[in-house]
């Protein structure tokens, strides 16, 4: 007869409850697989928001500094009306929804 090995107080694990252990770490991991690839969505979608804001800004800038090379710039710029000193001001007046709070 076989003689089973001495199993400490307290530290007896059963085969069930090792399997339980794994069936609770695999759906763990495809929990936290599912959040990374949302996540590593989430950062594709605002790496490409950052490439098109990057675009309008420096559309932006190129259309300002061509705009106030201009001989005309030094009477201001106008918008709806309104002469203003700098061509921010009269780009804020001209589109009030972009102005940031």
């Amino acid at each position: 007869m076989q003689e089973s090995l001495p199993q400490p107080e307290g530290k007896d694990i059963h085969l069930d409850q090792i399997v339980c252990l794994a069936e609770n770490a695999a759906e763990t991991i495809e929990k936290l697989r599912a959040e990374l690839h949302r996540r590593e969505q989430r950062i594709k979608q605002l790496e490409q928001s950052e490439a098109q804001l990057r675009q309008a800004a420096q559309r932006y800038l190129r259309m300002k500094a061509q705009l106030e090379a201009q001989s005309e710039a030094t009477a201001g710029f106008a918008a709806n009306g309104t002469t203003y000193p700098t061509f921010d001001e009269a780009f804020d007046a001209a589109y009030p929804g972009t102005v940031p709070e």
